[in-house]
């Protein structure tokens, strides 16, 4: 209890592992440290628990041209039952949907997490987080195996080419153990992605994420096509 999770990765790919480099930074993405890091990856697996996360991490994949790998999973219960899943996106700037045309994250929640927590309660004050501070949903064990899978054969389709796999989506339905694969294209008009907007701008050095995020919430909208999903 209480250490961070970076730290405890860390610690367990040691104990696994013994010898292979690790470098914990037990800080928020938004960190110069952390982004300065990212920049430098071959391959961002994006394993966060909010869409904050992912606004940050699909960012800095299209301004710096770095492959991301987002994954999620999630249960959801109603009164007429649960639905359960997981999934991972394959995020490759100029060539493939971004998580704003892909529709992979919400902007408006993605700025309401990324809000310090003197911002968002004095917002909350306000009345402009109506019906917003519910429960993340939970996750349980077998579904983030399956969603680890997911991300390990991602990085295997980018490394070894699409004799491989030729997918840029895919969903894990818990069940009926299902799974659903697709590729997309950029939304032409994204205002994250699209040719004159983010795209290769370089680093976030100068950007602000939290502003971005709440300006993201504003402008997707209904501005642009859905991306064009290849079966």
């Amino acid at each position: 209890m209480g250490t961070p999770k970076a730290t405890a990765a860390a610690q367990l790919v040691g104990r696994k592992a013994p010898g292979t480099p690790v470098f914990a930074l037990p800080c928020k993405v938004t960190d110069p440290l952390a982004v300065e890091h990212l920049k430098g990856c071959h391959v961002v697996f994006g394993c966060g628990d909010n869409d904050g996360v992912r606004q940050v991490l699909n960012d800095l994949a299209v301004r710096c041209l770095v492959p991301l790998i987002d994954l999620g999973c999630d249960v959801q219960v109603d009164e007429d039952g649960f639905q359960a899943g997981g999934q991972a996106r394959v995020v490759i700037a100029g060539d493939m949907s971004c998580l704003v045309c892909g529709r992979g994250f919400d902007p408006a929640q993605a700025a309401l997490d990324l809000m310090s927590d003197e911002e968002r309660a004095v917002r909350a004050n306000h009345g402009y987080f109506i019906g917003a501070d519910a429960e993340a949903a939970p996750s349980i064990g077998n579904l983030n195996a399956v969603t680890a899978q997911l991300g390990v054969s991602a990085l295997l389709s980018l490394a070894l080419g699409s004799t491989y796999g030729d997918w840029s989506y895919v969903h894990f339905d818990q069940l009926t153990a299902q799974t659903v694969a697709a590729g997309s294209r950029p939304g032409p008009g994204c205002p994250v992605c699209g040719p004159s907007a983010l795209l290769s701008e370089g680093g976030l050095e100068d950007s602000n994420p939290e502003c971005e995020a709440s300006e993201a919430s504003e402008e997707v909208g209904d501005q642009f096509d859905e991306p064009e999903v290849v079966p």
